[in-house]
């Protein structure tokens, strides 16, 4: 039988195993382990679970883990201005993006926070850190999708008064998800911004 081949170097190849697939990022290569589900009255549906990343120069790197062994240690993430962000703005940006799907619209928010959607971005912010489908989104979105609803996001805070103020606080603004997803304590500025006219969460 004749040896399957593919474009990637034998130092990523090294890391799969049999029921494993690898997916090329921007920074590196992503590691999934391969299953199906068995679908009623259909056909078994594929799902891959993110193993983590394979580095030229650290080699594999597994994902970061929920920690859920100790309650008591901390586990901070992003949440004010992504949260915002979809709560206010959510319509508009799937217009901006042309009726794009959820995982358009998270990557945009990412985006317009960060700069960037890299995995270790994504996973590090409440919004998208283990929706394993639009990380896998990711992956494969053309980059160039995302400029329409980032300016979009852009346009829309210039709308609003004290919009730089409004973001720093919103930026500062974490959640705990080893301690019932207890978000951070918003001060009298933020409020007093947002008023009656914008939702927080």
């Amino acid at each position: 039988m004749a040896k399957i081949t593919n474009t990637y170097p034998d130092w990523v190849n090294a890391y799969r195993k049999k029921g494993q697939t690898i997916r090329k990022t921007t920074n590196g290569y992503g590691l999934y382990r391969c299953t199906s589900v068995y679908v009623p009255g259909g056909k078994p549906k594929s799902v891959q679970e993110y193993l983590g990343m394979i580095y030229k120069d650290r080699g594999f790197v597994p994902k970061a883990k929920d920690n859920k062994e100790d309650k008591s240690k901390p586990h901070y993430l992003e949440y004010g201005l992504s949260t915002f962000i979809m709560n206010n703005f959510k319509r508009e940006i799937r217009r901006a993006a042309y009726n794009g799907n959820d995982n358009l619209l998270k990557l945009s928010v990412i985006k317009y926070i960060y700069g960037s959607i890299d995995e270790r971005i994504l996973r590090s912010s409440y919004l998208t850190c283990s929706d394993e489908e639009t990380i896998a989104y990711s992956h494969k979105v053309n980059i160039r999708r995302l400029d329409a609803p980032v300016k979009k996001i852009e346009a829309l805070f210039k709308d609003i008064e004290d919009a730089e103020v409004l973001k720093a606080k919103l930026s500062l603004i974490l959640i705990d998800i080893n301690n019932d997803n207890k978000v951070m304590d918003i001060d009298d500025t933020l409020k007093d911004i947002v008023k009656d006219k914008y939702k927080l969460w």
